[in-house]
């Protein structure tokens, strides 16, 4: 492969031929660690066709090779060329991915936080415009992580709301295959969460696989807006929503995620007082164990 790229994009060999085999191989090199050679091709093929159709789709890549291998700022200014390409070739879909990805580097680099929320409100209105419903949920929910981070009372609020909506999209396993079988859908550097007892929702760059392959992710959020439902004084919204995660987490059929879910579960309802489902529901995750 390194030989057919050599000749393609070093040499007088199909220029055309290194472009394509360079972008198909972005993946590969994302998931093998191997940054620095995917962007030297990458950087390659977009020099060679820099006036191509392909350009936003080289920049993209690089991008995200880049973003992986801790150069920042280049990753800003490669992902918003891929933006600039999309938009301009009317390529909504594509050009809310590359929108979306803008702004969790922009967050992850020290950017100003309100152009990050301004591309992610960009980002789920092209989705929404194609019916991509498990982007838009991807969307909502960055949104959602930056709002209950903000010390004004509102803004939690709408956060906590945006949370709740963000579930009915991600929540959709038949539609998340569809959309994520596909390439470039499956790439992108968007958001995950993670989180601890001490501190509130953390924001780190990782695949945006993960939401098509992980399923207790979905139900995790569902349990992270009932810990914030109980903070807020509603715990019977709680409650249903830790009842709706159980039933969830039976639907994967996954042992290890159906007994997470009830531990967590068992956590919450302490809080809310409620020490008599706790029991149940921890026994029962032992029990399972």
């Amino acid at each position: 492969i390194r030989n057919v790229l050599e000749m393609s994009l070093l040499r007088d060999g199909d220029a055309e031929l290194g472009c394509r085999l360079a972008d198909t191989l972005t993946p590969y090199w994302l998931e093998s660690g191997q940054w620095r050679e995917g962007a030297r091709w990458l950087t390659l093929a977009r020099d060679r066709y820099s006036l191509s159709d392909r350009l936003p789709a080289l920049s993209y890549g690089l991008g995200l090779l880049e973003a992986y291998g801790h150069a920042g700022t280049q990753a800003v200014a490669n992902i918003e060329i891929s933006t600039r390409g999309w938009t301009l070739a009317a390529d909504r879909r594509e050009a809310g991915l590359a929108l979306h990805t803008l702004g969790m580097l922009q967050l992850a680099t020290g950017h100003n936080s309100g152009a990050a929320t301004e591309n992610f409100e960009r980002a789920v209105a092209l989705h929404r415009a194609v019916g991509d419903r498990r982007a838009v949920g991807a969307g909502l929910l960055n949104l959602a992580l930056q709002f209950t981070q903000s010390e004004r009372d509102e803004q939690r609020r709408e956060g906590l709301s945006l949370f709740a909506e963000s579930l009915d999209y991600l929540h959709e396993p038949d539609e998340s295959a569809r959309l994520f079988g596909s390439d470039r859908e499956g790439r992108g550097a968007l958001g995950t969460i993670s989180w601890d007892v001490e501190n509130d929702l953390v924001v780190d760059k990782q695949l945006f696989s993960v939401l098509a392959m992980y399923p207790g992710f979905g139900i995790g959020l569902g349990l992270r807006v009932a810990t914030l439902e109980l903070s807020s004084g509603m715990p019977r919204s709680a409650r249903a929503r830790c009842l709706d995660a159980i039933e969830r987490a039976l639907g994967t059929g996954s042992t290890e995620i159906i007994c997470d879910v009830l531990e967590d579960v068992a956590k919450i309802l302490a809080e809310a007082g409620m020490s008599g489902v706790r029991d149940r529901a921890r026994d029962a995750a032992a029990a399972l164990r």
